[in-house]
């Protein structure tokens, strides 16, 4: 019987462990470096990070925190890009931030956190 239990409890820690792991369901497709982006809101939940040199180019930030969620403001973004799945359409390229931070123009758009660090 304590087998039995001792195996039961180290199944559901591995199972546990490594859902927790699988956070960004995309295919790696690159890695983005400290880029200039820009947030910018589609509707009242929707947004995108735009990149500020070429206007084509939308990142969908999977993990983005709700106090950068400020249309118009400037953000200095690292992460993973992930790759769209074929025959699926998105608002931009899924992006998994690993580091954030705020850039010109945040005290008039009332941003305290300056900047975040995801682990």
């Amino acid at each position: 019987m304590n087998k039995i239990l001792i195996i039961l409890v180290v199944v559901c820690l591995s199972i546990n462990l490594h859902a927790q792991g699988n956070d960004f369901p995309y295919e790696k497709a690159g890695e983005l470096k400290d880029a200039a982006l820009r947030v910018k809101m589609l509707n009242e939940d929707s947004y995108v990070l735009q990149d500020t040199k070429d206007d084509s180019k939308r990142y969908y930030a999977v993990n983005l925190p709700d106090v950068y969620k400020k249309d118009g403001l400037n953000l200095i973004c690292s992460g993973i890009i992930g790759k769209v799945p074929p025959n699926f359409r998105m608002v931009g390229t899924p992006l998994k931030l690993t580091a954030v931070k705020v850039g010109k123009g945040y005290k008039k758009l009332k941003v305290k956190v300056k900047s975040f660090k995801f682990e």
